[in-house]
């Protein structure tokens, strides 16, 4: 008898973070302290900037040293020229041992081969949180908008994941949009969802291309997790100059007409996880005939879904499946992130790289 896949649980289910993806790796002690994957995005964003300084700086020290010998320079500046060759030469060189010392990034993928499958399974539970609101002209548009996020994102997980799937910088433009379309109309009509789906998308075999794992990652295969599942979710939130066209008995055909296209021109929204249809009639596009599009669509097709969480491997049992042997580094501490404090980071910056 055969024992099937259990669900997956809240437990063992990462948030997801932007950039992650199915394929990703994710160093272990980065899930203990997720702030740390930003101090080592910051870090590792520094160590290339510097890195490329160096590497200009030597190249042009290079071509000096070359016009030097065309031009039959002495043999002291040449060699002025050449020890500062080799003062760049070593400060790469010791930019290279931090860089290397940090190990992959986090959002570095796996050399996956095509030949790996990617499956849905409905594993998951569904779950809905849908708000609809009225703002007007006078009230405080943050507020509005931080009210209903509060009840869409309710939940634990909800919440880890709001900065991704709606980022601050998205709520900026969309709360500016409400702002210019209160000075047309006095008054909107707002939505807000946060959808979990039942699917679950997932690579089942992950099967790694031959001989592109590097010996540096495979001595440092228990430090690392793969993402290899993704928590399938959407997210809606739409604004309009009203929610329907049920308020449109006893209005002159004239007046529903520019209602109709007041209506088509004041629908604005944010969608994760899948596209909504246009209704076929112009007199049916409003507010909710948009968010009922959007929730048939991810009811009806299997592709739609945004990750909203991952589940992950240890790297050693992807890298035991595929066959790849590997010896683990035997160092007492070797994570460079759990040591990396504030005045660590701060030492580097002005020490190593200055």
């Amino acid at each position: 008898m055969s024992i099937g896949i259990p669900p997956i649980t809240h437990r063992d289910i990462l948030p997801a973070y932007p950039g992650y993806a199915i394929g990703n790796l994710i160093r272990k002690s980065a899930l203990l302290k997720p702030d740390l994957l930003d101090r080592q995005k910051k870090l590792t964003e520094i160590l290339e900037d510097k890195l490329k300084q160096h590497k200009e700086i030597k190249e042009r020290y290079k071509d000096l040293e070359i016009q030097q010998i065309q031009i039959n320079a002495s043999s002291s500046v040449l060699k002025e020229t050449r020890n500062e060759i080799r003062q760049v030469d070593a400060k790469i060189k010791e930019l290279n041992l931090i860089d290397a010392h940090l190990g992959p990034r986090f959002e570095e993928t796996l050399p996956i081969d095509p030949a790996s499958r990617m499956i849905i399974d409905g594993r998951s539970f569904a779950s809905l949180k849908m708000h609809s609101l009225t703002i007007k002209k006078s009230d405080k548009t943050d507020s509005v908008i931080a009210n209903l996020l509060a009840v869409i994102y309710s939940d634990k997980t909800a919440n880890e994941v709001k900065e991704c799937l709606t980022p601050n910088d998205t709520l900026s433009r969309f709360m500016l949009t409400i702002e210019q379309m209160l000075e047309k109309e006095g008054e909107l009509s707002l939505i807000g969802a946060f959808v979990t789906l039942t699917r679950v998308r997932r690579m089942d075999p992950i099967i790694i291309r031959r001989n592109a794992i590097g010996d540096k990652l495979k001595s440092q295969a228990d430090k690392y997790y793969v993402l290899t599942e993704a928590v399938l979710g959407a997210v809606f939130l739409g604004v309009g100059s009203h929610l329907s066209a049920s308020g449109d008995a006893g209005l002159t055909e004239e007046k529903k007409e520019n209602r109709t296209k007041a209506s088509a021109s004041l629908i604005n929204f944010i969608s994760q996880g899948a596209i909504p249809d246009a209704p076929n009639k112009p007199e049916d596009v409003n507010l909710l005939s948009v968010y009922n599009q959007w929730i048939a669509a991810l009811k009806q097709d299997q592709s739609t879904g945004y990750p909203i969480g991952f589940r992950y491997r240890e790297l050693q049992d992807v890298l035991r499946e595929n066959g790849i042997r590997f010896t683990l580094e035997n160092i007492p501490n070797p994570s460079p992130l759990i040591p990396l404090s504030p005045q660590k980071e701060d030492e580097i910056k002005t020490e190593a790289i200055k």
